[in-house]
Order: structure tokens, then C-alpha cells, then sequence
């Protein structure tokens, strides 16, 4: 515990105050550049790899210092699931202001650097990544031509279904302990556009309409705000209710 705690704190210490290099914003700045952020069982995935597969977009992938996994039986494969680095690298990268943004978390580095922006627009590509909340806020002050899109569920009922439908284990439930966070982050950032993923084609259509053209419906960005306040207040009684089970 000692040393996964000192661990912790040397990676804060790595990443305290970061500032990209002025490099780095200017790639940010030129290029075209959306990210796709939401609460666990939303569908932020498939509609991901649907964007991906209209030829319109490039994949960013994520840096980490952490090993290779092997998922559902498959390994882990390097510049597609990860960009797999040691510390030394992410350190060299770090006091060279490489990243977009670099965060530590549980024990190690993760980051976005501009290796895969400036690929998306070297072939006219929109740049393309899955991130997670707290890593939108560095895109959106560097630049106005990132958009952030905030996925989510059909409905309350529907969300709960996907999460605590095979009951109420540790597992479904540290899926939404993070939500509380991830909904109160994007409702408090308006550039945030929020998208109920009702039906796939007509949801991919929307986003693209959104990124492409900047055409947002306003009737449907009430609608996602309203599910999102709603989403929140359910997350927050889950949750209480587990801690007082606990208690």
C-alpha cells in the first residue's frame, strides 16, 4: 500500500502543473478534432467505431505507461488499443510538452500526445478519440475547433438496465460510481453537446452532424440535458443508498 501510494505521488509530482508545449497547441489548434465522452453503458464505443468506419474520421489512440492486457481472450495490441511506453519515455515526453494532457491513474501514466492529430490531418481526417471526462477540459482551452459530445443512454430505465440488470455486484456498481463526476463535469462546461443514444443510425447521424457541420437542434440538446440532470440525481441515490447498505 505504501509503495502503490508513493508510486501515486510521483506520478502527480510528474504531471503537476503540465503545460503543453506551444508545439503541440498549434497542432490542436489546426486541426479538427472531436471527442466523444460518457457514462458507462451509454455506447460511446460502437458509436466510435461507427464514425470510424464512414472513412470521415482518424482514431486517436491513447499513451500509458502500464503493461499490455489481454482482454476477452485477445491481447493488447500497441498504436491500436494503447500506444504502450515506459516511464522514462512518458517523462521525456512530459518535460518536452508533448501531450495534450496526462493524467496518473492507479498507478500509472495515461496521455493523448498530436502524433495521431497530425496523421488524421495529413489524410483530411477528422481526429477522433474516446476519452475520458476529466482530460476534455485541456482540449476545449486550447482550442474552439475541438467538440465534445456527451453520450447518453436511451432513458433512466434503459441505463439501468445495461448497468444492474445481473444485479447489484461490486462490478456494475464501481460502473457508475464514476458517473456522479462525469455528468456534473459536462453539465458545468456549456461547449459540452449532449446525445441520447436511442437508435444507432439515427445517433451517428446526429454526431456527425455536429461535428461536420456545427448544426446542433436545440430541441435535442434540451431533451440530452434534461437526461443527464436526471441520470445524475440517479446516480447519486444509487450510490447513497450502497453506502448506507454498507454502513
Amino acid at each position: 500500500m505504501i509503495n502503490r501510494a508513493q508510486d501515486h505521488n510521483n506520478l502527480e509530482a510528474i504531471t503537476a502543473n503540465y503545460k503543453p508545449s506551444e508545439d503541440t497547441i498549434a497542432v490542436v489548434r489546426s486541426a479538427k478534432i472531436a471527442l466523444l465522452v460518457g457514462v458507462s453503458g451509454a455506447g460511446k464505443g460502437t458509436i466510435k467505431a461507427e464514425l470510424i468506419n464512414t472513412g470521415n474520421y482518424y482514431p486517436m489512440v491513447s499513451h500509458t505507461t502500464r503493461k499490455p492486457r489481454v482482454n476477452n481472450g485477445k491481447p493488447e495490441i500497441d498504436g491500436e488499443d494503447y500506444h504502450f511506453i515506459d516511464l522514462d519515455e512518458a517523462k521525456l515526453m512530459v518535460e518536452a510538452g508533448g501531450f495534450v494532457e496526462v493524467k496518473p491513474y492507479s498507478g500509472n501514466l495515461y496521455g493523448t500526445s498530436t502524433d495521431d492529430i497530425e496523421v488524421a490531418a495529413s489524410k483530411g481526417k477528422i481526429a477522433l478519440n474516446d476519452i475520458e471526462v476529466q482530460g476534455v477540459g485541456e482540449y476545449l482551452e486550447i482550442s474552439d475547433r475541438v467538440t465534445a459530445l456527451f453520450i447518453l443512454p436511451p432513458s433512466v430505465e434503459k441505463w439501468q438496465e445495461r448497468t444492474l440488470g445481473r444485479g447489484e455486484t461490486d462490478a456494475l456498481l464501481a460502473r457508475i460510481a464514476t458517473a456522479p463526476t462525469e455528468l456534473r463535469t459536462a453539465l458545468d462546461e456549456p461547449r459540452y453537446h449532449f446525445v441520447i443514444n436511442d437508435q444507432l443510425d439515427e445517433t451517428v447521424s446526429y454526431v456527425r452532424q455536429i461535428i461536420e457541420s456545427g448544426n446542433v437542434d436545440p430541441e435535442k440538446e434540451a431533451a440530452g440535458r434534461e437526461l443527464a440532470q436526471a441520470l445524475l440525481q440517479q446516480t447519486v441515490a444509487l450510490l447513497g443508498l450502497e453506502q448506507e447498505k454498507e454502513a
